[in-house]
């Protein structure tokens, strides 16, 4: 049988400096490759991460291996870095390309024009199996799944037959459970935040979500229903990498682990009968935590160490703008819940600058979560912002909702504020203030990372002191004026050399790091909360 190579490219992007996690995908899609095809594929893995590889970098070593087929994963932000290595590599050799991934999902002829063979909708081991398979195998009787678009080399019958859709099996069994040999595990560091040097490995029990929250993408990957691996499979899993690897953490990917408690009830009683120890967390929506509130204790003594809870914001006008489908108080329930069991953490995703976002809002957020920490728990927040990805009801006549920083891919990352508002914008400023001592020794201690508009930012932290931007904000504060009027005062100090994005990027990231910090406060008689 012929023998072929193929190399799995995780592109780089910006913000992958600290967290490290090895790429489940990549281990899955290994693991199926080499249970089909055995030594007949010999797999390589170029990731960025570990190296902090540059394009050149990776496609160097891409022309140095010389593979066969080169397969890339691609999300929102590595797209631009990714057709940078096709072009890259065309130049010298001539693999067979395949493209797959978040953003591949929703954008596949992009690819296609850029150089790519194939672009995959959705999951990706049958299609990528069955490519290797006609592409070099010579099974020409195989017919492509819905889920492949190609290059127009490709037979044109074949290319007008495929539906180009998501494709998803009923049975994800089949596909066994994840490979890391081709990874260096010593050189990653996913954790379930509580020890973060003891490293742990993603799981995921299920693909798919059906709640399809107004900004989320997931549902564009892996469809709307929720397909769950067998609880002995993914029990089997953990047992073989506790043993293999010495592993004692592990971080469920899930977008709602708890969603069948019946799943969950077999998986614990796998766990209580062969008495497994080893430590875990999950995500799950705080109203199926209180409806599963049953299997809470027992999930404790089996391990789970605590709960990832996507709390976006305090107000419930936003809250129910984002369509997540649920109540803000089944928040409040859940927490209670999980801190009366004593679960070691509970983290919330909080979610700045969606659209119908305030001062208020913005400020209320904050306010609340200084309540829950004084729960026993350990309780931590982690913040991002609001990303109009692609195929998401957010996206569509964005700009009607708000300005857009930045069209450059690579910043559509919820690390970066790409995206404001035009009801934060336009939000008064009359009750708050700032206080500039208090933002000064909070801006040594911490910084304003992964800004968009660098070199103009830098300026204006510069050329603007704390003392100063917090005497301008409480200026325009006085005055009963808006954020706009904020961005206004600022662009004409700067003489109006800044571009508005860089100022609405250092304004709103100033605002967001102030309150996060305490350094505004609410001025009107009546608290906010």
């Amino acid at each position: 049988m012929r023998k072929i190579k193929m190399v799995f490219v995780r592109p780089p992007f910006e913000g992958m400096e600290t967290y490290k996690p090895p790429h489940l995908g990549i281990a899955m899609l290994f693991s199926y490759i080499n249970k089909v095809f055995g030594n007949s594929v010999k797999c390589f893995l170029l990731d960025a991460l570990p190296d902090e590889l540059s394009t050149d970098e990776i496609s160097k070593r891409i022309c140095e291996i010389r593979p066969d087929a080169l397969a890339i994963t691609v999300k929102t932000m590595q797209v631009v870095q990714s057709l940078d290595i096709i072009q890259k590599i065309k130049k010298n050799i001539s693999p067979i390309i395949i493209c797959g991934g978040n953003h591949v999902s929703v954008d596949p002829e992009l690819f296609i024009k850029c150089g790519a063979d194939f672009s995959v909708i959705g999951e990706g081991e049958e299609a990528l199996e069955i490519i290797l398979k006609k592409v070099f195998f010579e099974c020409k009787n195989l017919e492509y799944p819905p889920n492949i678009v190609m290059n127009s080399k490709y037979d044109q019958a074949e290319r007008e037959n495929i539906k180009k859709c998501i494709y998803l099996s009923d049975d994800v069994d089949k596909y066994g459970i994840p490979n890391w040999e081709i990874f260096d595990l010593t050189r990653y560091n996913e954790n379930i935040h509580i020890n973060k040097a003891s490293h742990a490995l993603p799981i995921i029990a299920s693909r798919g979500c059906l709640y399809k929250c107004d900004f989320c993408s997931t549902h564009l990957t892996w469809g709307t229903t929720v397909r769950y691996r067998s609880p002995h499979l993914v029990f089997n899993e953990i047992k073989k990498e506790i043993e293999k690897y010495n592993i004692s953490d592990y971080h469920f990917y899930d977008d709602n682990l708890l969603f069948s408690d019946t799943w969950m009830d077999e998986f614990l009683w796998l766990i209580e009968k062969e008495r497994l120890k080893f430590n875990w967390i999950c995500l799950s929506r705080p109203e199926i935590i209180c409806k599963n509130r049953h299997l809470l204790e027992r999930m404790k003594k089996c391990g789970c160490k605590g709960f990832e809870l996507g709390f976006e914001t305090q107000n419930e006008d936003l809250y129910n703008n984002m369509n997540k489908k649920n109540k803000k108080t089944a928040f409040i329930e859940a927490y209670n819940l999980l801190s009366e069991k004593e679960f070691e953490m509970i983290e919330f995703l909080i979610m700045c600058f969606y659209d119908g976002e305030t001062m208020k809002t913005l400020f209320e957020t904050y306010e609340s979560l200084k309540k829950y920490k004084k729960k026993k728990s350990l309780f931590i927040y982690s913040r991002y912002f609001a990303t109009p990805f692609l195929g998401t009801k957010f996206n569509e006549n964005l700009c009607e909702k708000g300005v857009i920083l930045s069209n450059n891919l690579e910043y559509k990352h919820a690390i970066f504020l790409n995206f404001i508002p035009y009801s934060f914008l336009n939000s008064s400023l009359e009750n708050f203030r700032v206080n500039g001592k208090t933002l000064a020794i909070q801006l040594l201690f911490s910084q304003i990372d992964y800004v968009i508009h660098k070199n103009e930012v830098a300026t204006l932290l510069d050329k603007i002191n704390t003392e100063k931007f917090a005497k301008i904000f409480n200026e325009v504060a006085e005055n009963r004026g808006i954020i706009q009027d904020l961005c206004d005062r600022i662009l004409c100090i700067n003489n109006y050399t800044c571009c508005l994005e860089s100022i609405y990027e250092y304004v709103g990231r100033m605002i967001e790091f102030a309150v996060a910090k305490g350094a505004i406060k609410y001025k009107n008689e009546n608290p906010i909360l």
